[in-house]
């Protein structure tokens, strides 16, 4: 699939320790690259947000992309119930345990700023983002579009959506059968601690019927009664948007990273 691509961005296709993606920088990039890593959504991939990526990196970024377990190049899945509740958050999982080498490598090979790397993702990438947050103190800012950060509300709504509950999957008594449901061992909203103080960004669509905007209502309130600074978390909920990432969302997106990722 063709797409546009400014003339001042760079684009190359990368590898690190088996995980396939691309690399896309502005050539007004000065090293140490101030670096934003984005993460799709589920049954997307790397090649289906080359266009947005090569968006962001026009701003004067270096950014990466790269596919999820079990999407793109490294496999994919039927999007059915039973592979949803299966696979969903293992995917987050892996995602996040993946970081660190990744992190390295594009701190040692391509010149990342340590000191300016920020996380970025829609729908479970918004996910992935906001778990990693949690667990590496030394990203320095993350940009949520339309996920959420109260997994335990998300779980039971996912399984409602399915006519049942987390525990009847569990005891295999749901509509769905013998399912095997791999719950995921984060939750942004039990580590809110590790969020206070610290530049991040949220959006919902107030449409969304995929995933409801209350999932990230209680970090909100939470973070906006602990931070010091009230410009360092923002949540934007657009009127009339459902599951998408809107021009005006992109756009906010990267106002708070000109803000936060200087």
């Amino acid at each position: 699939m063709s797409f546009p691509l400014s003339p001042h961005v760079q684009i190359e296709s990368i590898e690190i320790a088996g995980i396939p993606g691309y690399r896309f920088k502005a050539e007004a990039c000065r090293k140490p690259y101030p670096t934003l890593i984005f993460y799709h959504g589920w049954q997307s991939n790397a090649d289906r947000q080359r266009f947005r990526a090569g968006v962001l990196a026009a701003f004067g970024y270096q950014v990466f992309i790269f596919d999820g377990p079990m999407h793109g190049k490294r496999g994919q899945v039927e999007d059915t119930p039973e592979n949803v509740l299966h696979y969903f958050w293992q995917v987050i999982d892996q995602e996040v345990a993946e970081f660190p080498v990744i992190y390295e490598e594009l701190v040692e090979t391509f010149a990342a700023d340590p000191n300016r790397l920020a996380v970025m993702g829609h729908s479970m990438g918004a996910f992935v983002s906001l778990a990693l947050m949690t667990q590496y103190p030394y990203i320095s800012c993350g940009i949520g579009y339309n996920g959420a950060s109260d997994w335990s509300f998300i779980a039971e709504n996912l399984a409602m959506n399915y006519r049942t509950t987390p525990e009847a999957i569990k005891a295999g008594r749901s509509p769905l059968g013998k399912v095997v449901y791999r719950p995921s061992q984060y939750n942004p909203l039990q580590a809110a601690n590790q969020l206070v103080n610290r530049p991040l960004f949220l959006t919902n669509g107030a449409e969304d019927q995929t995933i409801p905007l209350a999932g990230n209502l209680r970090l909100a309130d939470y973070l906006q009664a602990h931070n010091k600074d009230e410009g360092l978390f923002k949540h934007e909920i657009y009127e009339g948007v459902g599951h998408i990432v809107t021009d005006g969302m992109l756009a906010d997106g990267l106002i708070f990273l000109k803000e936060h990722l200087k």
